[in-house]
């Protein structure tokens, strides 16, 4: 899996309301984590930044 697809994904399930629980958003880490070969702090980041925090 490349990190666009994965940016369309999360940005697409942030927009549905998706990622609105701490539940939601740890399951979505452990998804980055296990697909795209990060940590947890690289994870952490990338999804912030996907979802405009960063």
């Amino acid at each position: 899996m490349n990190e666009r697809f994965f940016e369309k994904f999360i940005m697409t399930e942030f927009v549905k309301g998706h990622l609105n629980t701490q539940t939601a958003v740890n399951d979505m880490l452990l998804l980055i984590e296990k697909k795209l070969h990060k940590d947890k702090m690289e994870a952490a980041a990338f999804l912030r930044a996907v979802i405009g925090l960063a």
